[in-house]
């Protein structure tokens, strides 16, 4: 339980670190502020999609513990 909880950190913080790559990248090229904010827009979407394939994920994986044979 706790090697998953840190894991789960581990990833949170990471993916942090990305978006905010992200954001600085695209705040650099953007040529005006309207690209800026379609370029965020997508990455929203993006990050809503991915939390959601990792919620389903998480709930398939949690589901998912062996069963212990009877008589054990």
């Amino acid at each position: 339980m706790q090697e998953q909880l840190v894991i789960f950190i581990v990833a949170g913080v990471v993916s942090l670190i990305v978006f905010v790559a992200m954001l600085a990248a695209i705040l650099r090229t953007a040529t005006n502020t309207g690209e800026a904010v379609i370029e965020l827009r997508k990455i929203v979407l993006l990050l809503k999609q991915q939390a959601e394939i990792d919620a389903v994920r998480a709930s398939t994986t949690a589901g998912s513990r062996p069963v212990p044979p009877r008589g054990t």
